[in-house]
């Protein structure tokens, strides 16, 4: 296991969230927000005296802009929860989505129907803002569904 601060698009860290990088390959992404489980982890984790690694420095390769909702849900369904849940993201969307569909019904009519998935439509920066994910961690979900075949 090891942790990660991540880069902004201009080659900055990250100081908003942080990677957990477990042995079994999956990575977890962790916004730093008071009362966040996973977050408080990571700040012992700090205080005990380790140190996160930097990622690599961000490649030029431009972000996938678009993605099938298969692909998106996928991507979800691969990626833990990032507020500490014990499912996954897409659990937590679903979940999101439920609680708030009365008040926004075209929040459930977005997860229900958009098809694709476009990077920086109202409805996944919504989301992500939901969930605590930086760009960073957008981009990488976003990377993540693009490799996934229909």
């Amino acid at each position: 296991m090891k942790y990660i601060v991540p880069r902004a698009r201009d080659g900055s860290l990250s100081t908003d969230s942080v990677e957990l990088h477990a042995d079994d390959g999956s990575i977890s992404f962790i916004p730093l927000a008071e009362g966040n489980r996973d977050a408080d982890a990571y700040r012992a984790w700090l205080a005990a005296g380790d140190k996160p690694a930097a990622a690599p420095p961000v490649s030029p390769a431009p972000t996938t802009a678009s993605v099938s909702a298969f692909q998106a849900r996928e991507a979800l369904r691969l990626t833990p929860d990032p507020l500490g849940g014990k499912g996954t993201l897409e659990d937590a969307v679903e979940a999101y989505v439920a609680a708030h569909a009365h008040d926004h019904p075209t929040l459930k009519n977005a997860w229900d129907w958009i098809d694709p998935w476009e990077r920086d439509s109202p409805f996944v920066l919504g989301l992500g803002e939901a969930f605590g994910m930086s760009a960073e961690n957008i981009d990488a979900l976003f990377a993540l569904a693009a490799t996934i075949a229909h």
